[in-house]
C-alpha cells in the first residue's frame, strides 16, 4: 500500500458499527474524501485527535478497497480563537457544512482546499465583524469555484466592459447588465448601488485582506452586498443548511 501525505481540514464524522467512524476530511491532494477510523469512539484512541473541528493537520493514510484509512498524522495550525467564539464557530460550521454538501467526493480541487484554509485563518485573526465580511468573500468565491461565477465586469448581452456608476444584474444569466442594454429594454436587471457593486468585485477577486487601510465599510453597502450573494447562491444551490438558518436567527451585520 502506498502512503500519502497530506495537508486536511476536518469537515464532519459519522458513526459506523460499534466502535468505528467515518471522518470527512477536505484535503490538499484528494479533495473531500471518507476515512474508516478504528477505534474511533475509543477514549484512548490516539488518531482521533486528529479528527477534531477547527484544526489543520497532515495526515498519513492509506487507500483499501472502500475506504482510506488514517495511519498517522500531525496538528499543523490549531483555530483557537475560532473554538472559543460563539460567532466565529457558527460561521465556520456555515462554510464546512457548505463545503461537505456540494463538493464531490476524491475530486482534486486544490483551490478550495485554500480558499477553506485561508477562510479559516482570516476568521481566526478578524474580529467578528470582519469575520462576517470574510464569511461572504468564501460564499462569492465558492459559488464561482463550483463553476457558478457571476459575469461581473462585462456585460452578457453585448459583452462590453461595464463602465459608469450604472450596473445592473440579470440573475438568470448570472451577470451584469450595461445602462444601454437595460434601456434598450434588451434584458431586464435589478440595480446594483455602485458602492455595493465595487465591494462585490472586491469579495469576488481579491484576497481577504482587501480592506486593510481602507476606510470602514457603509451597514447600508455591506446589507446589499450581503443580500445580493444570498440571492446567487440561493439561485444556484437553492437548498438551506441547518447551520446557516441557526447563524441567521442570532448575527448582527456588524457596524
Amino acid at each position: 500500500m502506498n502512503l500519502i501525505k497530506t495537508r486536511a481540514i476536518f469537515l464532519k464524522i459519522l458513526p459506523y458499527k460499534e466502535f468505528d467512524g467515518i471522518v470527512y476530511f477536505y484535503t490538499e491532494k484528494l479533495g473531500k474524501i471518507e476515512i474508516k477510523l478504528k477505534g474511533a469512539k475509543k477514549i484512548q484512541s490516539k488518531l482521533i485527535g486528529f479528527c477534531q473541528p477547527f484544526i489543520q493537520s497532515t495526515l498519513f493514510i492509506v487507500k483499501g478497497k472502500n475506504f482510506y484509512y488514517l495511519v498517522g498524522g500531525e496538528t499543523d495550525k490549531k483555530f483557537k480563537e475560532i473554538n472559543f467564539n460563539y460567532l466565529k464557530l457558527f460561521l465556520v460550521a456555515y462554510i464546512l457544512e457548505l463545503v461537505d454538501k456540494f463538493t464531490k467526493p476524491n475530486k482534486t480541487e486544490k483551490k478550495i482546499f485554500s480558499l477553506i484554509l485561508k477562510t479559516l485563518e482570516s476568521i481566526e485573526e478578524y474580529g467578528t465583524g470582519r469575520a462576517f465580511i470574510v464569511l461572504y468573500a468564501f460564499i462569492i468565491k465558492f459559488i464561482s469555484f463550483l463553476g457558478y461565477a457571476p459575469e461581473m465586469l462585462y456585460c452578457v448581452n453585448c459583452n462590453k466592459k461595464i463602465k459608469g456608476q450604472t450596473v445592473f444584474f440579470n440573475i438568470k444569466n448570472s451577470g451584469v447588465i450595461c445602462l444601454d442594454c437595460h434601456q434598450n429594454k434588451s434584458f431586464g436587471g435589478s440595480r446594483i448601488e455602485f458602492q455595493t457593486y465595487k465591494l462585490l468585485l472586491l469579495l469576488l477577486y481579491k484576497n481577504f485582506n482587501f480592506w486593510k487601510g481602507e476606510k470602514k465599510i457603509a451597514v447600508k453597502t455591506l446589507k446589499e452586498a450581503v443580500e445580493f450573494i444570498d440571492r446567487l447562491a440561493q439561485w444556484h444551490i437553492d437548498e438551506e443548511i441547518f447551520s446557516g438558518k441557526v447563524l441567521r436567527q442570532f448575527i448582527k451585520i456588524y457596524e
